[in-house]
């Protein structure tokens, strides 16, 4: 048996600036990115340019400065939600 895997990468705070760049460069070379923003709503609005462009992209709220929201991000946890 065959199995095929799709790279994922969750980049923080990828609804602005330098992270927003690296996670559409990311989706330009095939990655399924996953926005990790504080504000959801910005985190959207990232994630649906890179739709627009073809590419794959989710969002989940996520605050690197809490420990209880890094064991809770569906990505980590290895559930979705």
């Amino acid at each position: 048996m065959v199995y095929h895997y799709k790279a994922v990468a969750l980049i923080t705070g990828a609804n602005r600036g330098i992270g927003q760049e690296v996670a559409r460069q990311l989706a330009s070379r095939g990655f399924t990115v996953v926005i990790g923003s504080r504000d959801l709503k910005a985190g959207k609005a990232a994630a649906s340019q890179i739709v627009s462009s073809g590419f794959s992209a989710i969002t989940v709220r996520l605050d690197v400065t809490t420990t209880c929201a890094l064991s809770s991000t569906p990505i980590c946890s290895g559930r979705p939600k």
